[in-house]
This record gives structure tokens, sequence and C-alpha cells, in this order.
């Protein structure tokens, strides 16, 4: 998660950083699909795994009381993981869509952004 602020390049940086991920993972994804990745190159210089388990990795997210959302009812909601936070402007990027934010529930926990 990044967060923004208007004064900080290093959160530009970031933000830039994490879009040329993004992108890096979507053409790795679309090679995929048209057969083509990866190559026995990649893989030749990939990290080896041993003794691997499938684990939880637990990613910043949001709780609280939604409205509006196009796929879930008024009420609870848990957003997916969050990107992008702009208390300042009242505004939260998660990885699958933007959302307004209001009031925190407790202000101490708003202070971690």
């Amino acid at each position: 998660m990044i967060l923004i602020d208007k004064h900080s390049e290093a959160a530009r940086v970031a933000i830039a950083q994490e879009v040329d991920r993004l992108e890096a993972l979507a053409a790795d994804l679309r090679r995929v699909i048209a057969g083509t990745g990866p190559t026995a190159d990649e893989l030749a210089s990939a990290p080896v795994l041993e003794n691997w388990h499938i684990g939880e990795w637990r990613l910043p997210n949001l709780v609280g009381v939604g409205s509006g959302h196009p796929r879930l009812p008024d009420g609870r909601i848990y957003t997916t993981p969050v990107v992008l936070i702009d208390r300042s402007s009242g505004w939260i990027r998660s990885a699958s869509r933007w959302y307004v934010i209001g009031d925190p529930l407790d202000p101490v926990d708003a202070d971690e952004f």
C-alpha cells in the first residue's frame, strides 16, 4: 500500500514502481494465455523453491460500512487489498476499485496511514 503525500517525491517514485511491477505481471499473464511464456531461459534464471506449501499472506484492506458498491449490498464490507490511500483527499484505490472514505471508526487506526 502506498500512502499518498502530495509533497512527497518518494510517493510518486513508489507509484511508478508499482505501475511497472503490475504492467510486467500483466504482460507475463498475456504471454501465458498466448502460450509463449515462461521461456526456458526465464525458468533457468528463476529462483528455486523447495519444500513449499500454500501460505496465507495478509495484505492491508479496509473494513467498514459501505454503500453504493456495484456487487455488494449496503452494510459491512471488506475491500480488496488497498494499493493507494489519500486521507487528505478522502479516497483509496483498492486492488479492484476506487472508494471514497469518510471518518474512520477509530482515529488511532487512521493514524497508521
